[in-house]
């Protein structure tokens, strides 16, 4: 009941629409393109990381430090990572695989770190 001279209070504004889903037949695919440009781009940071180490190709690569390579592969990681988030809601599928990618190559980079004599100690 409202007071004479005063106004009915206002209606509570209505509750922000969360985007669509995808449909999985659309997810799936959306996954899998982004896994095409995750491994391209891991690509071009690996062969970044090796253009920054002393290592030629078919030369022998003891002493070779490879914290560079470990260093190139942590920002395709950090892009894949942060590319999962605002997928999330929408397509989870494609966020799930961003996560495992970004943890594939931060595992990847963890490896080459932990690794001290490099392939040629075996």
């Amino acid at each position: 009941m409202t007071q004479p001279g005063s106004r009915p209070s206002p209606a509570p504004p209505p509750a922000a629409p969360h985007p669509p889903r995808l449909h999985p037949a659309a997810d799936a695919p959306a996954g899998v393109a982004l896994l095409v440009l995750d491994a391209a781009a891991a690509f071009v940071a690996l062969l970044v990381g090796l253009g920054h180490t002393d290592a030629g190709l078919f030369e022998d690569t003891a002493g070779t430090d490879w914290t560079p390579v470990a260093v190139a592969l942590l920002f395709p990681a950090a892009l894949a990572g942060l590319g999962a988030w605002p997928l999330r809601r929408r397509a989870p599928v494609a966020a799930a695989l961003q996560t495992l990618v970004a943890l594939a190559l931060v595992g990847a980079a963890v490896l080459i770190v932990l690794d001290a004599g490099g392939p040629a100690s075996r």
